[in-house]
């Protein structure tokens, strides 16, 4: 699967630097998997001869700034876990609340 992965990518780069559309869509047509418009799949194109050296470094700092956000949002849920949002007591009474009321709804 590599080696067919790293002839697909070769292919797909020489297919963007001669600028021959059709190649492209004969790469694509033979993969499994086609790109979307993600800035996942764009981090492929960084350094590419057709993508030029400033949509590169927008690409990239956009996909810095995607795993900067992600890692906030993770800090954020891992803080909001590790916090106790209710004491034992709150607990109790929701039990009580859901056994013996809300089924009855």
């Amino acid at each position: 699967p590599q080696k067919k992965a790293k002839q697909v990518i070769r292919n797909f780069k020489s297919a963007i630097s001669n600028n021959n559309a059709h190649e492209v869509l004969e790469v694509e047509a033979d993969t499994d998997r086609t790109l979307s418009p993600t800035v996942w799949n764009a981090a492929f194109l960084i350094g590419m001869n057709r993508t030029g050296f400033f949509a590169s470094a927008l690409i990239a700092f956009l996909l810095f700034l995607n795993i900067a956000m992600q890692s906030v949002f993770l800090g954020v849920i891992t803080n909001i876990v590790e916090t106790e949002l209710f004491d034992e007591n709150e607990i109790e009474q929701l039990r009580s609340w859901r056994v013996f009321f809300a089924h009855s709804v």
